[in-house]
C-alpha cells in the first residue's frame, strides 16, 4: 500500500473529530468536498430558497471553494441544484528509504518535493414528487470534474549496495490529470396496503487522463547522464445498477426482502514513449447478483434481528482484446448477520455479529504497471482475491456514556506489498496489492459526551491491538504492539452568541496491518464561529494542526523489502467558512442509491 501522495489532508470547513486512528487505509483526501451534510435553519413550507458558502484557506498556498444550493419547493415538487468550484493548493514532503534482502542488500533512500493546484467543478440537480401520501418518486443527476491537476516535483535519490553509492539522481516530474464523472440515480418509494416497496436505480460513468513527464540527471560509475520518461495514462469505466426491497409485517414482526444487480466495465490503457514499461490495454467486465432477507421481531423489551445475504460475482478479464481465462473470477458467498437488543436498568445494550465481504477495486485487478520515478513503480494484481470478515461487537449506552468493543477476524485482507522489478534492477520498487495472512483484531471504544452548561465536551477513548506476522527478510516477525487514540473535543456556547471549538487527539505508536508507526503523533485544533441576522449568516475561523505535530513516522514490512515514511506534511493550517443561507431546507430526495459498494470500487 502507497501512503497519499498529498499526506494526512483535513476537511475544509469542519475541525475534525476522532479519525486520526491507525486503520488498514489512510485518511481520505477530501480537502475540497461538496458540503452535502449541511445543518440549514428551516425554511418555508413553499417557494425559493438559498445558500451559499465561501471558503479560503492557508497552507504553504492558498486554497478558495464556493459552493451555491438553489431550492425550490410547491405543493408536490421539490427541486434543489448545487454548484461549486474550486482552486486548491497541493503540497507534498517526505522522505523515504527502502531495504532489500534481495542478492546484494540494496537500498534506496529518496526526498520527495512537490507543489501543485487542482482545479475541481461540480453540480448536482435533483428533484423529488410526492404523488400522494403513500407514493413518492425522484431523480438525482451528478456531475464531478477535474479540468487541471498539475503539479510540479522534484526527487532526489541515493542508491546503494555493500556501503558503495551505485548511482545518485535529481528527477523533475511534471504530471497532468483530468478527470471526469458523472452519476444517474433514480428512486420510487411506494406503500399499498402493509406493503411497501423501495426500487432504485443508478448509473455512472467515468474517465480520467494521467500524463507523466519526468527529466533529469543521474550519476553513477559511467558519470552523468540525462533520464527521460514520457507516460499517457487513459482510464474509463461505467456502471449500472437496480436494487428492489419489499417489506411487510409478519407474526408480530418486520419481513424485509429483495434484490439488487450490477453491471461494471473498467478500463486501463497505459503507453510510455521510451519503452521502459510494457505498454497495457486492459478491460474487466463483472456482472454481480444479490439477494437478501432480514426478519425483526420484538419479544416484549428485547429486540432481535436476523438476515442473510447471498452474492454471486462473475467477472471477465482482457488484455490486448483477448480473453484471459486464468485471470476470470467467479464467487459465490451467503452472509449472515443478527442483533439483539435489551435493556438492563436504564443501560441501553446491543450485540451485533456479521459477515462481510471486501472486494478489490478495479485498479488493484488491472495488470497495467505504472511509472511513479526511476526507482518505484506501481502494479496492479489481477489474481487478488476478496477479504472475508466476520464481525461481533458489544455496545452499551448509558446516559452520556457509550462504551463499544469489537472483535475482527479477517482472511484474506488486502495489503500493499513490494518486490523488487527484476533481477538486473533490484533497486526498483514496484508496489502491488496482495491478500494479506489472516488476522484477528481487538478493540474497544469509550465516549463521554456530557452537557455542562455552556461546555459540550466529548471525550474518547479507542484501544486496538491486532494479532498478525509476516515473513520479512530477517525471518517470520509478530506486528502486535496495540494503537490507542484519545481524542477530546470542546465546544462552548460563548456570550454574544459567540462558538468556541478546541480539539486535541494523540495517537500512539503500535501496529496496524503491515505498518508500524514508530512514534506516537498529535495534533491539535481551535475554531471560533457566530452567525448573525437570526443565524441567516455564519462565519467560522478555524486553525488545524496548531504546533505542526501531525507526522507520521512509519515503518512498512513486506516479504522482502523493509520501507520506512517520514512525512512531513504536518504544517498549521488556517481556514475562513463564510455561509449566507435564506429559507433554506434540505432536499427531500428519498433515493438511497444502487450499486454503492461497486461504485466506490470504481
Amino acid at each position: 500500500m502507497e501512503m497519499k501522495k498529498w499526506g494526512i489532508s483535513t476537511m475544509i470547513g469542519l475541525v475534525l473529530g476522532s479519525t486520526g486512528q491507525a486503520q488498514e487505509v489512510f485518511v481520505p483526501d477530501t480537502i475540497c468536498e461538496v458540503d452535502t451534510n449541511v445543518v440549514m435553519r428551516k425554511g418555508k413550507e413553499h417557494g425559493w430558497g438559498m445558500s451559499n458558502r465561501l471558503y479560503t484557506g492557508y497552507r504553504r498556498g492558498w486554497t478558495v471553494l464556493d459552493q451555491l444550493d438553489v431550492m425550490y419547493s410547491k405543493e408536490k415538487w421539490d427541486v434543489m441544484g448545487t454548484v461549486t468550484a474550486s482552486d486548491v493548493s497541493r503540497s507534498d514532503r517526505q522522505i523515504t528509504a527502502r531495504s532489500s534482502g534481495l542478492g546484494k542488500g540494496w537500498a534506496q533512500s529518496s526526498k520527495v518535493l512537490s507543489e501543485g493546484r487542482q482545479e475541481n467543478l461540480s453540480a448536482l440537480f435533483s428533484a423529488n414528487y410526492r404523488l400522494d401520501n403513500h407514493h413518492s418518486m425522484g431523480v438525482r443527476y451528478n456531475l464531478e470534474r477535474v479540468p487541471d491537476h498539475h503539479s510540479t516535483s522534484f526527487v532526489i535519490s541515493n542508491v546503494q549496495t555493500a556501503d558503495t553509492t551505485f548511482e545518485t539522481s535529481l528527477l523533475g516530474g511534471l504530471p497532468f490529470e483530468q478527470s471526469t464523472r458523472q452519476g444517474l440515480d433514480f428512486y420510487y418509494n411506494g406503500k399499498a396496503g402493509e406493503w411497501k416497496m423501495t426500487l432504485d436505480a443508478g448509473a455512472l460513468w467515468k474517465k480520467e487522463r494521467r500524463i507523466t513527464e519526468i527529466i533529469g540527471d543521474i550519476k553513477d560509475a559511467g558519470g552523468l547522464r540525462d533520464e527521460e520518461f514520457n507516460a499517457l495514462n487513459r482510464i474509463n469505466g461505467q456502471l449500472y445498477a437496480v436494487g428492489l426491497l419489499l417489506s411487510h409485517p409478519l407474526w408480530g414482526g418486520n419481513l424485509a426482502f429483495g434484490g439488487e444487480y450490477a453491471y461494471g466495465n473498467y478500463r486501463n490503457r497505459y503507453r510510455n514513449r521510451q519503452g521502459v514499461l510494457e505498454n497495457a490495454n486492459v478491460r474487466i467486465g463483472e456482472n454481480t447478483a444479490a439477494a437478501f432477507v432480514d426478519y425483526n421481531h420484538d419479544f416484549g423489551k428485547l429486540k432481535a434481528k436476523a438476515g442473510l445475504r447471498y452474492e454471486h460475482v462473475e467477472s471477465r478479464y482482457y488484455d490486448g482484446g483477448e480473453r484471459r481465462t486464468e485471470y476470470d473470477r467467479r464467487y459465490d458467498h451467503v452472509f449472515p448477520s443478527a442483533s439483539l437488543a435489551w435493556p438492563i436498568g436504564k443501560v441501553e445494550m446491543q450485540a451485533d455479529y456479521a459477515m462481510g465481504i471486501v472486494y478489490p477495486s478495479y485498479s488493484q485487478l488491472c495488470a497495467v504497471t505504472v511509472y511513479n520515478n526511476r526507482y518505484s513503480y506501481t502494479e496492479g494484481n489481477p489474481l487478488l482475491r476478496p477479504s472475508l470478515r466476520h464481525q461481533a461487537s458489544l455496545k452499551a449506552t448509558y446516559r452520556w456514556l457509550y462504551f463499544n468493543t469489537e472483535f475482527l477476524h479477517i482472511r484474506d485482507g488486502i495489503m500493499g506489498s513490494s518486490h523488487s522489478y527484476s533481477a538486473e534492477t533490484p533497486y526498483v520498487i514496484v508496489g502491488a496489492p496482495v491478500n494479506a495472512p489472516a488476522r484477528d483484531q481487538l478493540s474497544a471504544t469509550l465516549v463521554a459526551s456530557p452537557v455542562i452548561g455552556i461546555w459540550s465536551p466529548r471525550l474518547s477513548l479507542r484501544c486496538s491491538k491486532q494479532w498478525f506476522s509476516l515473513a520479512t527478510p530477517k525471518g517470520r516477525i509478530k506486528l502486535n504492539k496495540p494503537i490507542s487514540t484519545l481524542n477530546w473535543v470542546n465546544n462552548l456556547e460563548l456570550p454574544f452568541g459567540f462558538r468556541l471549538n478546541v480539539e486535541a487527539m494523540v495517537n500512539t505508536d503500535g501496529h496496524s496491518m503491515n505498518y508500524f508507526f514508530k512514534k506516537p503523533r498529535w495534533y491539535a485544533n481551535a475554531g471560533l464561529g457566530k452567525s448573525f441576522l437570526k443565524r441567516s449568516v455564519d462565519v467560522q475561523l478555524q486553525v488545524t494542526d496548531l504546533f505542526n505535530s501531525n507526522d507520521p513516522d512509519v515503518a512498512i514490512y513486506y516479504s522482502n523489502i523493509r520501507s520506512t515514511v517520514d512525512d512531513n506534511n504536518s504544517r498549521r493550517t488556517f481556514h475562513l467558512n463564510l455561509r449566507y443561507s435564506f429559507n433554506a431546507v434540505r432536499s427531500k430526495y428519498q433515493g438511497k442509491g444502487a450499486g454503492g459498494v461497486q461504485k466506490r470500487r470504481m
